[in-house]
């Protein structure tokens, strides 16, 4: 059986979809996907990184059972 999905609460943001799209557009290019070196998982990694202004990433795990 499949573990229970988790909400992770990972902060807040000023920045804006459209520049998010702008400054992350120039490295994941239509493309450029890779199965092992530039996929889903570091777009969001990268993503996260960005908007939260390159802080590290301290998150809470809120559970909802």
């Amino acid at each position: 059986m499949a573990d229970t999905p988790q909400v992770v609460y990972m902060g807040l943001t000023r920045i804006s979809g459209d520049d998010l799209r702008e400054q992350l557009g120039r490295f994941f290019k239509r493309g450029s996907y890779d199965l092992l070196r530039k996929n889903c998982n570091s777009f969001t990694d990268c993503a996260l990184f960005f908007l939260l202004d390159g802080l590290p990433l301290q998150c809470i795990v809120v559970d909802y059972h």
